[in-house]
């Protein structure tokens, strides 16, 4: 075994080592090994714990990078959230407001309809306001006076249009 833990140090050393070749250094280097390669075990264990090290610093960095998009993404999706919010209660609220509208147009309209409706069967009807007849046929010969002074002005004034 230490013979095979020297040969691949050699290589590991020239350069030559394959990734497998490493791999299975590591683990040697990982169990016991004689006392004379003591200062390439604590070499490796180094490496190890360079390794490790590093892994863990890069594993943080991804772990932030992943946190930091996940922020910006719950952000922007509460945003949308808020302005959908808005936007329906806006829809709602304006659909509320046309329809008020348009009952207050019916209401308006049906008592437009029903007040004028009521004054053209008060006027269609007639109706006695004189209970003594001699006061009626007083009342009815001066409405009749009156109409014909107004035909007689109107027909003097005929008259001398004509003769001008």
């Amino acid at each position: 075994m230490e013979q095979e833990i020297r040969q691949l140090l050699d290589k590991f050393f020239d350069g030559q080592t394959s990734e497998a070749e490493e791999e299975r250094l590591r683990g040697l280097m990982a169990d016991d090994v004689p006392e004379s390669l003591s200062a390439e075990k604590a070499m490796f264990g180094a490496f190890s714990r360079i390794d490790s090290t590093a892994e863990t610093m890069a594993d943080a960095r991804v772990a932030e990078a992943v946190e930091h998009r996940m922020s910006r993404m719950v952000d922007q999706w509460s945003r949308v959230e808020t302005s959908t919010r808005r936007d329906s209660r806006r829809r709602a609220i304006r659909w509320m407001a046309g329809i008020a509208a348009s009952m207050l147009l019916i209401a308006g309209y049906s008592f437009y309809l029903g007040t004028t409706h009521e004054q053209a069967q008060t006027a269609a009807m007639p109706q006695d306001t004189y209970n003594d007849p001699r006061m009626a046929y007083k009342e009815t010969e001066k409405a009749l006076n009156m109409l014909s002074e107004k035909l007689n002005k109107g027909i003097d004034e005929m008259e001398k249009l004509k003769t001008n």
